[in-house]
C-alpha cells in the first residue's frame, strides 16, 4: 500500500523568494522517521515531499492519481496549517476515499478545532506518530468496512466518524526505548535537492546530516509548545554513535547536527558522549554541532566538545533582560550569559550561534535597550532575531488572551497565516508594532557590525559560496550579487 508524507508550504508561500539562495538544508526529519518506521515494520511503500522537492503544488492532484496513494499524512506547524488544508482539499477532490491524517505541533495543540475548521482532514495523530501511524496502516490495509471507521479504538488520535462527530481516543504511550527505533532511512531523501552549509574550518560547503539523540524537553518556556511532552527521553550513546558511524561509512557524512531541543543535559552523559566519540575516532571523521541552554551549560563542556570534533553550538538566549527572561520561565542572569558564551569562545568552538525573541511578555523600551547593549559585548558568530509569534497550547497563548505581561493582541483572533517571526503578533507595554520592528532592525545592524570574520576568511567564504551558487544555478549568483551590492544581503 502506497503512503505519502507531506511537509507543506505556507499558504502565502513565504519560502518562495524571488532572489538569492533560499534552499533548505534538510527535510522535516520527523517525517523521515515516520516513513522509516512504516518501511521497516510494515514494508510500506513511502514517498516524502516538501516545499523543497515539490514545487508545482497545483499539480499535486495529478501526482496523487498517478501514484495511487491510500493513506496521506500531512505535518503542520501553525504558520502552514492553512497550506496543509489547501493541499488536503485538492487531494479530496481527486479521491474522497483517500484517508488524510494531520500531525505536528498545530494539530496536536488544537485537534478538535483543527478538525472543525478543516474538514478535509479525517483524523489528527497526536504527538509522537510512529506507533499510531503503523497501527492505522496495518488496519487500513486489511479493513473490510467503512474506511473512516478504521480509526475506531486507535489510541493517540482524534477523528471524525461518518456522522461527523469528533472523537478523541485518548493519548498513546510514548516510546520509552528510543534505541528500539530504526535509524533514519536516507533513501527516502533526495539529498541533491537540499543545500549544503559552509564549514569555515574546512573552507568548503558540506552536507549536514541531522540526528536526534533524544525526544522531549523537561523545561517550560512560556513560548514553547511541548509537542513530544516534558518527558525527556534519550538514546544510548552507543546507539547514537552507531548511527553517526553508519552515516560516515555509507553516505560519506563529514558533518552532522543534533536536532534535539536539549542535547544530553546531564553532565555525566555529555562527558561520556564526548569521550566515546573520541575513542571511536569519530572526531577525526565527522564534525558536529548541537543546541543547548544557557542554564544547563557548564564551562568545562566546551573544551570536551571541541576535542571531540564539535564546531558549532547554538544557544537560545532569547533576551538580555533578566525581567523578560524570568517572565519566559528562563531563570538565568546576564552574568551567566556572558560567562557561558565567553567560555565557549575561549574553548575554540568555531561557530557560536545565539537566538533572540523580541516582544516577549514584560518587554519594554528599557528591556530592549538591555538586550541591544548586551548584544554589543558578548561573543557570537551568528544570531537569529525573531519577533514574537504566539502559538496555541503555550503558556504565552494564555497570557496573551488575558493580557498578562503587557501583551496586547491586535485582533480578537490570531491569524495563523500571519506568523512569520518578522512581523509582531502583538504589541507589548510601551512598544508599538513599529517599535518592535525597529528594535529587530537595530539588533540586526549590531549583528552585522559584530561579525568577526577577517578578510582572508571572508575571501575563502565568498569564493566557496560563488562556486556553490554556480553549481546550483548561475543566475542565482547574479541575483545574489545584485542584492549584496544593494545592501540586502551580507
Amino acid at each position: 500500500m502506497n503512503v505519502l508524507l507531506i511537509d507543506p508550504p505556507s499558504l502565502k508561500e513565504r519560502l518562495a523568494e524571488d532572489s538569492g539562495r533560499n534552499v533548505l538544508l534538510t527535510p522535516n526529519f520527523g517525517l523521515v522517521y515516520l516513513g522509516t518506521y512504516l518501511k521497516t515494520k510494515a514494508g510500506a511503500s513511502v514517498t516524502l515531499i516538501d516545499h523543497q522537492t515539490f514545487k508545482d503544488w497545483g499539480s499535486i492532484g495529478n501526482f496523487i492519481q498517478k501514484n495511487n496513494f491510500k493513506l496521506i499524512g500531512i505535518t503542520s506547524k501553525s504558520f502552514n496549517i492553512t497550506g496543509a488544508n489547501h493541499i488536503a482539499q485538492i487531494i479530496k477532490k481527486v479521491d474522497p476515499n483517500i484517508l488524510i491524517i494531520a500531525g505536528g505541533a498545530h494539530p496536536t495543540a488544537v485537534p478538535n478545532e483543527t478538525l472543525e475548521q478543516y474538514p478535509s482532514f479525517d483524523a489528527i495523530v497526536l504527538r509522537e506518530g510512529e506507533l499510531t501511524i503503523l497501527e492505522i496502516y496495518n488496519r487500513l490495509k486489511d479493513y473490510p468496512g467503512e474506511q473512516t471507521e478504521v480509526f475506531s479504538d486507535v489510541r493517540g488520535i482524534v477523528w471524525r466518524n461518518n456522522q461527523g462527530e469528533i472523537i478523541n481516543n485518548g493519548d498513546r504511550e510514548l516510546i520509552s526505548d528510543l534505541d528500539s527505533l530504526p535509524f533514519a532511512d536516507h533513501l527516502l531523501v533526495d539529498w541533491n535537492k537540499y543545500a549544503r552549509l559552509y564549514n569555515l574550518t574546512k573552507h568548503k560547503f558540506q552536507r549536514v546530516f541531522p540526528i536526534f539523540a533524544s525526544r522531549g524537553c523537561p523545561f517550560s518556556c512560556t513560548f514553547c509548545m511541548p509537542l513530544l511532552t516534558r518527558r525527556h527521553r534519550i538514546r544510548s550513546i552507543d546507539n547514537v554513535l552507531d548511527e553517526v558511524s553508519l552515516l560516515n561509512s555509507k553516505l560519506g557524512a563529514e558533518r552532522i547536527y543534533f536536532e534535539d531541543s536539549l542535547f544530553y543535559p546531564r553532565r555525566e552523559d555529555f562527558e561520556n558522549f564526548c569521550e566515546e566519540y573520541k575513542r571511536r575516532g569519530l572526531h577525526k571523521k565527522v564534525q558536529w554541532g548541537f543546541e543547548t541552554r544557557i542554564d544547563t551549560a557548564h564551562p568545562e563542556m566546551f573544551k570536551l566538545a571541541k576535542e571531540a570534533g564539535c564546531i558549532y553550538i547554538s544557544f537560545g538566549m532569547e533576551s538580555g533582560s533578566e525581567e523578560v527572561l524570568k517572565g519566559a520561565n528562563k531563570f538565568y542572569t546576564k552574568d551567566k550569559i556572558i560567562q557561558v558564551l565567553t567560555r565557549c569562545r575561549e574553548a575554540g568552538i568555531a561557530e557560536l550561534s545565539i537566538g533572540l525573541i523580541i516582544g516577549l511578555p514584560f518587554e519594554t523600551k528599557n528591556t530592549i535597550n538591555e538586550t541591544l547593549s548586551l548584544l554589543k559585548i558578548i561573543p557570537f558568530d551568528s544570531c537569529g532575531v525573531s519577533l514574537l509569534d504566539i502559538y496555541p497550547d503555550t503558556k504565552l497563548f494564555d497570557m496573551a488572551i488575558k493580557g498578562e505581561g503587557g501583551i496586547r493582541l491586535l485582533s480578537d483572533k490570531l491569524c495563523w497565516d500571519d506568523l512569520s517571526r518578522e512581523t509582531p503578533a502583538a504589541e507589548v507595554n510601551d512598544l508599538t508594532i513599529q517599535d518592535l520592528i525597529e528594535a529587530r532592525n537595530k539588533a540586526i545592524k549590531i549583528i552585522k557590525s559584530n561579525k568577526r570574520a577577517n578578510k582572508i576568511e571572508l575571501f575563502h567564504k565568498l569564493l566557496a559560496y560563488s562556486i556553490e551558487l554556480i553549481k546550483e544555478n548561475p543566475y542565482t549568483l547574479f541575483r545574489y550579487t545584485k542584492d549584496f551590492l544593494r545592501g540586502k544581503r551580507s
